[in-house]
């Protein structure tokens, strides 16, 4: 082997590695965050995404899950109509693009800090929450004091300055 050869194999190494890490926190997440009554998708049902969704009465649950079924309506362009409460790790639908979302005037999103087993996975949790919200939704969450435990509850009247308002169109 030569020492380019080798220098590849390392960096490949490397980053399986870092994808590793990557997937363990995540599960971690998975088994330590307070989780829904419903149970998670199958690989079956993931494969076929919804045109659209309608989200109220939603009240968040396992960060990881709703991070794969963000990425899921990511992949297939589902339009997401905020109708109503949309709660914690719900929030995460707001990374969507913002042709895929609308919202309606009776939503609102409340939020809160990561609730988990260990400082570690929560501080973990909230890196991975931040990085995917859209920057009008963390300086919301800056103008709030930051995430915490108490929960926070942004309203129709601010998030319709940033989320287009939800008509016929918006829903094909």
């Amino acid at each position: 082997m030569s020492l380019t050869d080798a220098i590849h194999s390392v960096r490949l190494s490397v980053r399986c590695l870092a994808f590793s890490a990557i997937m363990v926190s995540i599960s971690l997440i998975a088994l330590t965050e307070v989780t829904r009554a419903e149970e998670p998708l199958s690989l079956y049902e993931m494969s076929f995404a919804p045109l659209a969704v309608s989200v109220k009465g939603d009240n968040g649950g396992n960060i990881a899950q709703y991070l794969l079924k963000t990425e899921e309506y990511r992949a297939a362009q589902t339009q997401v109509s905020f109708a109503g409460r949309c709660d914690s790790a719900c929030t995460l639908y707001l990374s969507l693009a913002p042709e895929q979302i609308c919202i309606r005037q009776h939503a609102y999103f409340r939020f809160h800090a990561p609730i988990a087993k260990s400082k570690r996975v929560q501080d973990m949790a909230m890196v991975v929450l931040m990085e995917r919200y859209p920057d009008w939704v963390k300086d919301w969450i800056s103008l709030q004091g930051g995430l915490t435990r108490r929960l926070m509850t942004m309203d129709y009247d601010y998030a319709r300055q940033f989320v287009q308002p939800c008509t016929e169109l918006a829903l094909q």
